[in-house]
């Protein structure tokens, strides 16, 4: 056995070690193989890491929001039940029941559905703004309690002071320090919810985590939570210590008291979904099929991997190619050439690995230093998966092999007299990939067929991968067709083209190279920008970003000189030049459009237990459909009300203007024509009318307050205006109307906010400074509580971070794709140096062979670039539309978008900057090869 086993190993040691010295040898080469094995395994490996740490881990989770000792969080939410998933991400509730009659009688129903023995710390939490010095900021999350109770212990880290403890003191996170530039000992003035106002000292300040608390305040200081939950500006919350664990069943019982709960067992130990109410009735995803998507995803990821890397391999074999020519005339068998080829392999493919699993995991850990310096809780834990991260690098080891496995069967069948005399003979290819490759695309067309028919887009990606595996089996094919129509073209790209197609078995790898990184770039591309839209769908812009907006919450006490003195505060601390009034219809009505009811109910609009899946089947009158606006909008942000309600804006088209929304120039063209303005096509009826409904709205004892004598003002009419409709998502501009429409009608207007349109997104700094100086502008109006006019600034909904993402995205896609391409065009000028010399033999200026190589060099990325771009767009909207119909029904969040100019820019590019290097790096003086002759 010890004999075989050296026999085995024998000519493995010998071609390892001599793979070394050639590797040694021909740095450049293998410096080039090397960086493509380690960017694949750092690409994974430190997407992995990324992945894994954006998530906190329950011991993590527990520590952001229990601190040291306690076992649960309770937080009150309104009378009646709720529903909560096991880390109280999302809740629901409904609120039928009525309020607990105190505090201490709720505390006492809590006792009862928690542990024996559980001991209660209550808290208080609530909104509060801060001002210090020139700045003040809007309504932030803070909680107020005797923060060094042992129930709070290690819930705020400090990070510099002390933490507060007498009445007045508060510590903020290091956010908010920044922020506002406050440190210990600096002086604060506290504004909570109701408008009350209370100076404060900052004595500390804490790490920021992903807990939302950005202050806490000692007890004393200024948040009331009432004599009973719900009944002062803040709400009740409770940390419970004691022996035991707080077990999911009770976290069942505390939710039918109306509470939600954080409990340290049950997040350490989470329920199954089967046994969280909340999800009851929710869609589930086929395992299957998400099974089929993941193999998919890997089988076209190590499809692109070999692809991208094979072609270095085949450089550093054709530049060997003399050694194991001469190898092979002294008696090497095709097997030892095989394996002195991927040996190369093995010489390269661990160190290259390592190299990049040790990369990806130093990056990790300085960007979680980085961030953690700067406290942003964005990655809250450093997760290193050594298991994933060495997966990773054998993944790497095995790609490097495989890659290098057809430049090995290609040296195993060299014709060693051939090489060592420096003829060329024209190489073929054999029909079978070609003939695979067109099955292939046969049987992904028929797989994308049947997942469109079956909505199952599954299939249709699966397809789509089999498609771009087959297109790259028939590059040979489509190289031969290409050589055969040069006839008509330039000297250069006749030459080009026709040994290209000549020599297939060097061209064909180069092509696959470009084309497979053109897939993944443009694939990645298509579906990057297509998740950020369906991110920003679910922000419902009130204005264009950058303008500022100015809430009053109570109008009531807004006089004209008011409003005037909040738009010059706003105007002179803001890149702004005006601040237009918006006004908004005053009573005690409800005023809304009618949807049309032939129209199909919307897929969020469908009421569970009924499936979204039927949305297309219902009308909008149908009981399971609740079409409101307000139900689409998932801003949850201030909106322009009067007493209470949203109501029709009234504009001449001015305000409009000022939004700067899509379309804003045709709504206030229809305004000044008396017509109203509508937002969704729902809401437009077939005439070019909406029908306006009055609804008569009652106050909490019933009895009618408002008017009910001239039409429309009738409880239950319905008025017809002449109408026009924009695509404004945000519930706040459900209805626009003219001052005519309201005039004719005999309503009210009430000033309710301002519009400050800005020629460019004032920073946070310049925002707080403008809140600070709107307080001082209304306190001089008002003879009570300031703090009633709240200033924001739109801003893209989340969109920076995927931008972010998409750059880079696009950059690492763009670099490898250019790399690939430099790499094939290596491979071609190496191997067709001969046909270089030749050329130069016979005459050819140094500026005809360069226009000659960079013909080659474009012919090679121009096929790979169009193959991949096809192929990358086909991927890149099956992915889409998996995410789209996933649930079994459109959902209209996702929708296929893409980015044409960057693509173009890239596709153009990479042709260009390729024939560029390849004119340029021509030698001009070739030695001409000796060749044998028959």
């Amino acid at each position: 056995m010890r004999r075989a086993l050296r026999a085995w190993w024998a000519p493995w040691r010998a071609s390892l070690r001599a793979a070394r010295r050639d590797a040694l040898r021909n740095r450049g080469t293998t410096a080039l193989i090397a960086s493509m094995i380690a960017l694949t395994v750092l690409g994974g490996a430190l997407a992995d890491i990324m992945l894994r740490s954006a998530v906190p881990e329950p011991a993590t989770f527990n520590d952001m929001m229990l601190g040291d000792n306690a076992q649960a969080r309770i937080a009150w939410r309104m009378p009646g039940e709720v529903v909560q998933d096991e880390r109280e991400d999302l809740w629901l509730g409904t609120s039928d029941d009525e309020p607990p009659d105190s505090t201490a009688a709720y505390e006492s129903d809590l006792l009862k559905a928690l542990p024996p023995g559980t001991e209660l710390t209550r808290t208080a939490e609530g909104p509060v703004a801060v001002r210090a010095g020139d700045r003040r900021t809007e309504e932030l999350p803070a909680v107020e309690a005797d923060l060094d109770a042992p129930a709070l212990a290690g819930l705020f880290r400090m990070e510099a002071g002390r933490v507060a403890t007498e009445p007045g003191e508060v510590v903020v996170n290091q956010g908010l320090a920044r922020r506002l530039e406050v440190e210990p000992g600096d002086a604060v003035e506290l504004v909570d919810g109701a408008g009350e106002t209370r100076s404060g000292t900052v004595t500390g300040v804490y790490r920021t985590t992903l807990n939302e608390i950005e202050l806490a305040l000692a007890s004393g200081t200024l948040l009331d939570t009432g004599s009973r939950p719900g009944g002062g500006s803040a709400s009740p919350v409770w940390y419970s210590t004691g022996s035991d664990a707080v077990t999911w069943e009770q976290v069942l019982a505390v939710n039918e008291l109306g509470a939600s709960v954080v409990s340290r067992a049950v997040v350490l130990d989470p329920p199954l979904p089967e046994d969280m109410p909340i999800y009851q009735g929710a869609p589930v995803e086929a395992d299957a099929e998400q099974l089929m998507m993941y193999a998919g995803v890997l089988g076209a990821g190590l499809l692109v991997t070999v692809l991208l890397i094979a072609p270095a391999f085949a450089v550093g074999a054709q530049r060997s190619a003399r050694r194991l020519a001469v190898v092979s005339a002294q008696g090497g068998s095709s097997r030892d050439l095989r394996r002195m080829v991927l040996s190369g392999a093995l010489v390269v493919g661990p160190t290259a690995a390592v190299a990049g699993a040790l990369l990806a995991t130093a990056v990790a850990a300085a960007g979680f230093l980085l961030l953690r310096a700067l406290g942003n809780p964005n990655f809250p834990n450093l997760i290193l998966p050594w298991a994933d991260i060495a997966a990773f690098a054998l993944f790497g080891v095995a790609i490097a092999v495989i890659a290098a496995w057809l430049p090995a069967r290609k040296a195993g069948r060299m014709d060693p007299v051939a090489v060592l005399t420096g003829r060329r003979t024209a190489t073929g290819s054999r029909p079978y990939p070609q003939i695979i490759g067109v099955l292939l695309v046969v049987a992904g067309g028929a797989a994308v067929t049947a997942g469109i028919a079956l909505t199952r887009y599954v299939f249709s990606a699966s397809g789509i991968i089999v498609i771009v595996v087959g297109t790259a089996l028939c590059s040979g094919a489509i190289v031969s067709t290409l050589g055969r129509v040069a006839a008509r073209l330039p000297l250069s790209l006749r030459i080009a083209l026709r040994d290209s197609a000549r020599n297939r078995s060097r061209t064909v790898p180069a092509i696959a190279a470009v084309f497979a990184a053109l897939t993944f770039l443009v694939a990645t591309a298509v579906f990057t920008v297509s998740e950020a839209e369906h991110e920003g769908w679910f922000h419902f812009p009130r204005a264009a970003e950058g303008t500022v907006l100015a809430y009053l919450t109570d109008p009531d006490r807004a006089d004209s000189a008011t409003v005037d003195r909040v738009a010059s505060a706003l105007t002179s601390e803001l890149p702004a030049t005006d601040a237009l009034p918006v006004r908004m219809m005053d009573t005690d009505f409800s005023v809304a459009p009618l949807p049309d009811p032939n129209q199909s109910c919307p897929f969020w609009a469908v009421v569970p237990p009924a499936s979204p899946a039927r949305a297309a089947d219902m009308s909008v009158n149908d009981v399971d459909c609740a079409p409101m606006k307000v139900n689409g909008d998932r801003n949850r942000q201030t909106l322009w009300q009067t007493q209470g309600e949203v109501s029709p804006l009234v504009d001449d088209g001015s305000v409009v203007r000022a939004l700067g929304l899509p379309e804003a120039a045709k709504a206030a063209a229809a305004l000044a024509e008396g017509k109203a303005v509508v937002t969704r096509d729902l809401d437009l009826w077939s005439d070019d009318t909406a029908r306006v409904a009055f609804l008569q709205m009652r106050n909490v004892d019933g009895d009618s307050d408002g008017r009910t004598g001239d039409a429309p003002f009738k409880d239950g009419n319905v008025a017809t205006v002449p109408a026009v409709t924009v695509d404004w998502p945000s519930a706040q501009y459900e209805l626009i109307i003219p001052p005519t429409l309201l005039k004719e009608w005999g309503g009210e207007a009430r000033t309710v906010g301002l519009v400050a349109p800005t020629d460019a997104t004032p920073g946070d700094g310049a925002v707080d400074r403008a809140r600070a100086a709107v307080a001082k502008a209304e306190a001089a109006g008002f003879a009570e509580a300031t703090g009633s006019v709240e200033v924001v600034v739109e801003r893209d909904g989340g969109a920076p971070a995927n931008m972010t993402r998409l750059y880079a995205l696009i950059s690492l896609a763009a670099v490898v794709a250019v790399g690939a391409s430099w790499v094939a065009v290596g491979l071609a000028a190496t191997d067709a140096r001969p046909e270089m010399a030749t050329l130069a033999a016979v005459g050819a200026a140094p500026s005809t062979r360069r226009r000659v190589s960079g013909a080659q060099g474009l012919v090679i990325t121009a096929t790979g670039v169009g193959l991949g771009l096809a192929c990358g767009l086909a991927l890149g909207v099956a992915q889409v539309l998996m995410e789209r119909h996933q649930y079994g029904y459109a959902d209209e969040s996702w929708s296929v978008v893409v980015p044409w100019p960057l693509i173009t820019l890239i596709t153009l590019a990479i042709p260009i900057i390729t024939f560029i290097g390849a004119t340029t790096a021509i030698r001009p003086h070739i030695p001409l090869v000796r060749r044998a002759t028959h």
